[in-house]
């Protein structure tokens, strides 16, 4: 999936092979020279109007940071909007200033589209007036990251400002009049100056990434490598776990769905540790003669993965008491399902990873993968937290009478009196307490995945593992008519 990251690193390649293409051959005649300098300042107007979209998404703030670009000189988006007044070339883009020919190609316009392409990626995920399009939205918008990325900005920028010099002498060798080019190409030391500054005061004040790992808000399934399409559905569902809290209409179903998917990834995540979540605890088990086995126990780092599927086991076993008014969302089961059944081809439940280590880029690429799903339902937890509390507000969450103890309706004498006067098939509001335990249910999943690993282990056990823990038999049932195993998993939504 493109990310906002691969997007600027192509375009920063195009402005390197710009570069070294004019100095290494030099300008044919010149109008290519022309066309040259012309593709040169297309980039710097593209630097500048990117970083605009950084400093300024919605244009309300423009005239603030240019008048007081000279007061504030520790303010990164201020400086930052000062590097591009300071060029006197494209501030604005004077007439003499030539332009690239309709039909010229150059790396650097290639770079241009790269990066306008960047900026769009980011605007996917923010609505009018900041509203969040997407997951992703609070990160686009969280001044450390969106400054972090000014100073990748400042980088290519420095770069193309610090080829003006060589281009200018290659332009005089392939003919252009010193006159004509003192007009094309002003002093260019303040605004240099002032890209380096603000790079390294990025640099001091913003360690990190910055936006870097943000990908598309696009969610479409490439289907015929399974890898790919278990990459594609999981960052769907996850997208979808987000939307569901702002529309959590009749969600319950569909909340019993992502639990127990959440039990799903973790069963088959744990395989990638030698555990074989399907034998029985304390019980030997058949195993192929030519398959070496590690009958030592379970690393103590594989411990978060059996914590949190037993997290999940637990909320799924406790979303089954709510009564679900509306059937499950079709596009978030089918994701489900397929996510399920993808799960059970690559990393069979029965047969723990054979491998004692990663040492092909497909297992690896795989064991990233199902990490970093582990790491998503921890947030699909949070949102399905918040997508419950909202259920809860509006009085959609409702249980029969019968499912109730009397602990759960001390604290509420008119749930009490109703049990004692109505049948006991009849439906009321969950109390508070009730409600309560699920919240507290969903946080557990949270706190027992905070450990997951930033990459794969770098040591895996034996094919298979005799003794170890397992995950516990709570009830998690699927309807009849959606077993896993009748998805269709190739269709593209």
């Amino acid at each position: 999936m493109t990310t906002y990251g691969d997007l600027v690193s192509q375009a920063a390649a195009d402005l390197h092979t710009g570069f070294l293409q004019f100095m290494i051959n030099g300008f044919d005649s010149p109008d290519h020279a022309r066309n040259v300098i012309g593709a040169h300042y297309d980039t710097l107007c593209t630097l500048r109007s990117h970083t605009w979209a950084l400093i300024d998404p919605q244009h309300v703030r423009t005239n603030l940071l240019v008048e007081q670009t000279e007061e504030a000189p520790d303010d990164i988006d201020r400086y930052a909007a000062g590097v591009f007044t300071s060029i006197r070339a494209i501030n604005p883009r004077r007439i003499e200033t030539p332009y690239p020919d309709f039909d010229f190609t150059h790396p650097w316009l290639d770079a241009n589209q790269k990066l306008n392409a960047a900026a769009d990626l980011l605007a996917t995920h923010v609505g009018p007036h900041l509203s969040p399009r997407s997951e992703f939205a609070r990160l686009v918008l969280e001044d450390e990251r969106r400054q972090s990325a000014l100073g990748t900005l400042a980088e290519l920028t420095e770069l193309q400002l610090a080829a003006q010099q060589p281009l200018g002498h290659r332009a005089i060798q392939a003919g252009i009049p010193w006159s004509t080019l003192h007009d094309w190409l002003p002093g260019i030391q303040e605004p240099l100056r002032r890209a380096q500054q603000l790079r390294q005061l990025v640099e001091q004040a913003t360690p990190g990434h910055g936006l870097w790992d943000i990908p598309l808000n696009q969610h479409t399934v490439r289907v015929g490598q399974p890898i790919d399409e278990l990459t594609d559905r999981l960052a769907r569902l996850r997208h979808a776990a987000w939307a569901l809290s702002y529309q959590p209409e009749h969600a319950m179903a569909t909340l019993r769905d992502l639990a127990g998917l959440g039990v799903a990834v973790h069963a088959h995540a744990a395989t990638l540790y030698g555990i074989n979540v399907t034998a029985p605890q304390n019980r030997s088990q058949a195993r192929p003669k030519d398959v070496p086995v590690d009958i030592s126990p379970a690393p103590a780092e594989a411990n978060w993965i059996l914590a949190g599927g037993r997290a999940w086991q637990r909320v799924g076993a406790d979303l089954h008491r709510y009564l679900a008014p509306a059937v499950p969302d079709p596009g978030i089961r089918e994701d489900v399902l397929a996510v399920r059944q993808l799960l059970n081809d690559l990393l069979p439940l029965q047969k723990p990873i054979r491998l004692s280590g990663f040492h092909d880029a497909v297992t690896r690429r795989l064991a990233a993968v199902v990490n970093g799903a582990v790491g998503s339902m921890a947030r699909v937890a949070e949102w399905n937290a918040a997508t419950f509390s909202a259920m809860a507000a509006s009085g959609a969450v409702q249980v029969r009478m019968s499912d109730l103890t009397g602990d759960e309706i001390t604290d509420s004498p008119e749930i009490a009196a109703t049990k004692l006067r109505r049948p006991r098939a009849t439906r009321v509001e969950a109390p508070a307490a009730t409600r309560a335990h699920t919240i507290a249910l969903y946080k557990t999943v949270h706190v027992a995945t905070t450990k997951v690993p930033s990459s794969a282990p770098e040591h895996l056990p034996g094919a298979l593992v005799e003794q170890g823990p397992t995950l516990e038999r709570a009830p998690m049932p699927w309807p009849a008519h959606a077993s896993p195993t009748q998805s269709s998993i190739g269709r593209t939504r």
